[in-house]
């Protein structure tokens, strides 16, 4: 009963001292940032317009972010709608890093947001949020470059890729990037790759 009763007690404080210190990553907001907010989007210009999405034809490739850096990718927001019930695999994202010829990462769209085999599935974590069953898509993986990023979707099916709003296209909400003043100091990126 006293083990008990230490380890109520133990947990207890515990719980209070993490309760009562505030997350560390309120921190920066009292500390000057040293970057450019930057962003990237499929809006209309025309604002009399709803019409935001961009059209992905069966077997074409589409570029979603085309910057110089240096600078870090830290928000990437879609919504895709399509005919293909398993485009959740069949529209490949890649990535490439500082001009290179291959792509650091090539992965089905799905898989890249952490639901695989073509399903429509909410799934949430702590870098990524796959909301209405799929159909809303964001991330938060840090994608560090020193001198461009390049970020394209290849349609890999017959179908054309449409979207919510109108049948012709992906809804690139958001790209949140941030150019920096100094190359970031990289010592992994984000890779990957599926077979």
């Amino acid at each position: 009963m006293k083990t008990l009763a230490a380890l109520f007690g133990s947990t207890s404080l515990a719980i209070l001292a993490v309760a009562q210190s505030p997350p560390p990553l309120l921190d920066a907001l009292t500390r000057s940032q040293h970057y450019e907010a930057r962003r990237s989007s499929s809006c209309n210009s025309d604002l009399e317009s709803n019409g935001d999405s961009v059209p992905i034809p069966a077997g074409k490739t589409i570029t979603l972010l085309d910057a110089d850096g240096p600078g870090v990718v830290t928000h990437f927001w879609n919504t895709i709608g399509a005919l293909d019930p398993f485009y959740g695999r069949s529209v490949v994202l890649r990535i490439y890093y500082d001009g290179l010829d291959k792509p650091s990462v090539q992965v089905p769209i799905g898989d890249f947001f952490g639901v695989g085999h073509g399903a429509h599935r909410s799934f949430t974590s702590a870098p990524v949020n796959v909301s209405a069953y799929g159909l809303s898509r964001s991330c938060y993986w840090r994608m560090p470059f020193r001198k461009h990023i390049k970020v394209t979707l290849i349609v890999r099916s017959s179908a054309r890729i449409g979207s919510v709003r109108s049948p012709s296209g992906i809804n690139i909400r958001r790209s949140r990037w941030r150019s920096l003043c100094q190359p970031p100091p990289i010592g992994l990126r984000l890779t990957r790759s599926w077979r």
